[in-house]
């Protein structure tokens, strides 16, 4: 009996991945690797990827770039994952190239303002979010790192409109009211600050913030001024 080839495996490991079994995924494609067939390299990239193994997964979405350079999903996941190798300024052309592509997408964009947003270019974070918010104003995550941007920017205004805006559709949002409490604290308007602090409980993983306030320990009696009852 003939081994399935390339085309029967690609099936056979799709149904691999989606079930879970990443890694048997890989196996059933390694053979196979050496064949100029983007979607075979682009489903051991998903793969890879899910397996945690980002250099893998990194070098396989790059041969999908080359073989199918206008295929957007090729460059938006490589920029994904050389973000995630911290290789930021290959992650920006990968994803400028998914841009030049596809324009107006609002994941692209918000995914091009968290790229800014880690390398401190707050301006360009803030024009990518909007321009997101501008295709998608239902994009929650665009608005949640809007005020971000804007806090990062100074602009702590807009960034409490932002995130009040984002409570007003959903006051059960931890991460907006977590984000709120610093920024109300850091303006030592104490009792409202206070008050939302409680949402620290219900992020399972504290949010990565540049906020200016140490994190919650009662640390904020420290403070000149201030007096903490407990």
């Amino acid at each position: 009996m003939a081994a399935p080839g390339p085309e029967t495996t690609l099936r056979l490991a799709r149904r691999q991945r989606e079930q879970g079994r990443d890694a048997l995924a890989m196996a059933l494609l390694r053979p196979f690797l050496s064949h100029d067939q983007a979607a075979l390299h682009f489903e051991y990239a998903l793969a890879a990827r899910n397996s945690g193994e980002f250099d893998a997964a990194a070098a396989g979405f790059r041969r999908v770039t080359a073989l199918k350079p206008d295929l957007m999903e090729g460059w938006a996941n490589l920029a994904a994952m050389l973000r995630r190798l911290q290789d930021y300024s290959g992650a920006e052309t990968a994803l400028d190239t998914a841009l030049s592509l596809i324009p107006d997408h609002p994941e692209l964009l918000f995914n091009r303002g968290n790229l800014a947003l880690d390398v401190g270019d707050f301006e360009r974070a803030r024009a990518c979010y909007q321009a997101a918010l501008d295709q998608d104003s239902t994009h929650v995550r665009a608005r949640q790192n809007l005020g971000q941007a804007h806090r990062e920017l100074g602009e702590t205004d807009r960034a409490e409109a932002c995130w009040r805006a984002l409570l007003a559709g959903d006051h059960t949002r931890a991460d907006t009211r977590l984000a709120l409490a610093y920024l109300l604290l850091s303006r030592r308007e104490f009792a409202d600050g206070f008050a939302l602090l409680e949402a620290r409980r219900e992020v399972p993983e504290l949010m990565p913030c540049r906020f200016d306030l140490p994190h919650w320990q009662g640390d904020i009696a420290a403070l000149p001024g201030t007096r903490l009852l407990v």
